[in-house]
């Protein structure tokens, strides 16, 4: 935890001590309860389905078709307001979060910089059949309002998520086979973090001409904290 203030928390915390997650963190949580979801209650009917970025291919590169596809995907991200409910300011550009003195390095200290995205999160289900398509797309659907409404999400970081949309039911041709395809698009805020090493203020320099042919020139050093 680091160095500790009089009351006993950390003396260099700036920001929430809430994970952060980016983008392929979302969807890794999403996996994650996914697999939870799964072993406490079940799949939906006689077999779960696959929980994937692209639609999976054998080792022939065909694709394959013999099962129900989730697939998962970041439509989009956008500038996001410092408040979820988009009522205050846009920053212009990344935020200092943090500062701390460097675990190991004399007089370097580390930087966290942040800003926020609001993404458009899609889940294609893929089924065989329209019966199936509308099973999956329940099943899913309900599994992200219940982790949502737990605090799963937040608990991994996301600060904030909505159901936004479930798109009109499709139909295809394709792999040899008929596709029926359900999308769901949800809203999640993120907040992306970067750290970076700075080397601290040492010493600072001044220099003054009060005339002609004189210069008054004098260092400084800082001393450490």
């Amino acid at each position: 935890m680091g160095v500790l203030n009089e009351i006993g928390q950390p003396k260099y915390l700036t920001r929430t001590p809430l994970p952060s997650v980016d983008w392929s963190g979302f969807f890794a949580a999403v996996n994650e309860a996914f697999i939870l979801h799964l072993a406490s209650q079940g799949p939906p009917g006689q077999k779960a389905p696959v929980f994937v970025a692209t639609y999976p291919k054998d080792n022939l590169g065909n694709f394959k078709s013999d099962f129900d596809v989730i697939l998962f995907d970041n439509n989009g991200c956008v500038r996001a307001a410092t408040d979820p409910s988009g009522g205050r300011r846009y920053p212009k550009g990344p935020n200092p979060r943090e500062t701390k003195p460097h675990p190991t390095k004399d007089r370097y200290s580390i930087v966290t910089l942040g800003w926020w995205e609001m993404m458009d999160a899609q889940f294609q289900i893929v089924s065989l059949s329209h019966d199936r398509a509308n099973e999956l797309v329940d099943w899913f659907h309900w599994m992200m309002m219940q982790y949502t409404g737990l605090g799963f999400f937040k608990d991994r970081g996301v600060h904030y998520l909505t159901f936004e949309s479930r798109g009109p039911e499709e139909f295809s041709r394709a792999f040899g086979q008929e596709m029926y395809t359900r999308k769901l698009n949800y809203n999640v805020r993120l907040e992306l973090l970067q750290n970076f090493e700075v080397k601290d203020l040492e010493s600072v320099h001044f220099q003054t001409d009060t005339g002609p042919d004189f210069t008054v020139s004098e260092q400084y050093p800082i001393p450490k904290p």
